[in-house]
């Protein structure tokens, strides 16, 4: 039997402050929309990122951090917990693959962005050491068509990755049946205190670049204005529980001492719906199925399944059928009632939709709903451990 393999990645959730005129939240984050013309995920609003590569992992990575840098990326738990495959270091590899996978999220980044997150001096590099936006361009190409030109690029700016700013976020499986590839990514949280002026969407893979508030982006997905799968569904609704990036910030930073699980969302099939089911869900089977088919379809509707759960924490993908034109896909939503998709790694679940379209319905209309006092429970959570 031949065993399906996953492709591995990484990818980065990059928040900069941005005041919106309507909707909550005191940032914005980093979103690309990909060209129509890709087999994978097209026409999707994405986060940066994407397959990590062999030069993500060579040794002359390690001439550029101190021992004690890359000891501190490895969450202590590693030590009592084991940690999913993906960031488990083989033997021959020379670089820590939570050294590796962070490279890869940097480098994806200013691929697919411009934006560069590499450390000078101290701190994020400084507009004055970069070469001009056409140069930075040529770079960009030079990356997209040769990932050694990365490592090349810090060498020349005497720079390096800023690996010590991305905080270990969550850990995807693309679902067995989904999609025509299956990643196993990582999910890395990091920020900008500004969006550079030479940043911009590749024109080749990705078609346009938005920052966008977390609630600005959700609404948009509720009426059918732009698409995004489960995983960007999943983690922008989970951003949306911190209303102060400073928050959202120090519950990343310390959370990720607890490392992640590896989340592979079990799969129902309705009449209407298309239900992507996180591990603290009921439905969620305690084996975790990594291959084969979609879980299967039940009679019950999504309202009658949702109604006779005690425990939710699932996305629902609505749709309609047609017999000329196959499936047509509707407006995503999630049902949670649970404050942690997994009480041993405190990964905070998603806002459920009736406290999502009540908070847009507020914003819309000039009101203020306050949602600190949620994120202040995350946070006090998290730092009496």
């Amino acid at each position: 039997m031949t065993v399906e393999k996953f492709r591995k990645a990484a990818t980065l959730i990059l928040t900069t402050p941005l005041k919106h005129k309507v909707y909550p939240c005191d940032y914005g984050v980093v979103m690309l929309k990909r060209s129509a013309k890709l087999r994978f995920m097209a026409s999707t609003y994405v986060f940066p990122g994407g397959a990590i590569s062999s030069i993500d992992g060579d040794s002359k990575w390690m001439e550029f951090f101190p021992p004690s840098t890359i000891g501190e990326l490895t969450p202590p738990s590693a030590r009592s917990v084991p940690r999913p495959k993906l960031f488990r270091s083989d033997r021959e590899e020379a670089v820590s693959r939570d050294l590796s996978l962070r490279i890869s999220a940097i480098r994806e980044c200013f691929e697919e962005s411009g934006i560069l997150l590499v450390e000078k001096d101290g701190n994020l590099i400084q507009g004055k050491h970069l070469p001009s936006k056409s140069e930075i361009s040529k770079w960009r190409k030079s990356v997209e068509g040769s990932a050694s030109e990365f490592l090349t690029l810090c060498n020349e700016l005497n720079a390096r990755p800023l690996v010590e700013n991305l905080y270990e976020w969550s850990h995807w499986l693309t679902p067995p049946s989904i999609l025509p590839y299956r990643f196993d990514t990582a999910f890395y949280l990091s920020s900008i205190p500004f969006l550079p002026d030479y940043a911009t969407e590749d024109g080749g893979e990705t078609v346009d670049m938005q920052v966008m508030n977390p609630f600005e982006a959700l609404a948009k997905q509720e009426r059918s204005e732009h698409i995004l799968h489960p995983p960007q569904f999943v983690e922008i609704s989970r951003l949306a529980r911190f209303q102060k990036m400073d928050d959202l910030l120090e519950y990343a930073e310390k959370r990720q001492m607890l490392g992640t699980n590896c989340w592979c969302p079990v799969q129902r099939w309705t009449d209407s719906a298309r239900l992507s089911l996180m591990e603290s869900d009921e439905l969620h089977p305690l084996e975790l199925k990594l291959f084969g088919d979609v879980e299967g379809t039940t009679d019950d509707s999504e309202e009658e399944l949702a109604s006779e759960a005690h425990k939710l924490a699932r996305t629902v993908w609505t749709f309609t059928q047609s017999d000329e034109k196959g499936f047509k896909m509707g407006p995503m939503f999630t049902r949670s009632n649970q404050q942690f998709f997994s009480n041993k790694t405190m990964v905070n679940s998603a806002m459920d939709r009736s406290e999502l379209l009540a908070r847009i319905e507020a914003a819309e209309n000039g009101e203020f709903l306050d949602a600190n006092d949620a994120s202040d429970e995350i946070l006090k959570k998290i730092r009496d451990l």
